[in-house]
């Protein structure tokens, strides 16, 4: 059994075709008999219709204005986990892009001819550069490792919502 929340003004004719009545066979006597709080000669918009399965029905419909409590429920979540995967590629676009950045202008530093002097001439203060410079690398490749490991879980939350999605019909 569905449950459809009408959302605009409608008529018994124009609500039949969206419920595909033809398709699924449901005649319209069926779904009056489980309406009696329902005056289908005017469907005005927040009424609640229970409608018999098939659930194919109402997202064959042409017109998604009228769709079923449970399509919504699922297209906000499916719009929540993408929208959090989003946000979440962003924030690490931002950090890669900032560390990018600063490394640009550690290097930048390190490279003036007084700085180079005084690291040639200091054998620890060398291998701290060094030291810094690998770790600038790394976190580079942790960042893109983890761009991709977002990507990655977005294209694979896409499949597993679009598979679960035809389950529910």
């Amino acid at each position: 059994m569905r449950v459809i929340d009408v959302n605009s003004k409608t008529d018994v004719q124009t609500l039949g075709t969206r419920l595909g009545k033809d398709r699924t066979g449901t005649t319209f006597e069926t779904i009056e008999k489980l309406n009696p709080h329902v005056d289908f000669t005017r469907v005005e918009p927040g009424t609640v219709i229970l409608v018999p399965d098939p659930p194919k029905a109402a997202a064959e419909a042409e017109d998604d204005t009228d769709q079923s409590i449970q399509a919504r429920a699922f297209g906000d979540l499916r719009k929540l986990v993408s929208d959090g995967l989003d946000t979440s590629g962003a924030r690490v676009r931002r950090g890669y892009d900032a560390l990018a950045a600063e490394a640009k202008e550690v290097t930048a530093a390190l490279k003036s001819a007084p700085v180079k002097r005084a690291i040639e001439a200091d054998p620890e203060l060398k291998a701290q550069v060094e030291s810094a410079a690998t770790v600038f690398k790394q976190d580079t490749a942790d960042a893109k490792n983890a761009e991709q490991t977002l990507k990655s879980m977005k294209d694979r939350m896409d499949e597993e919502l679009n598979a679960l999605a035809k389950l529910l019909g």
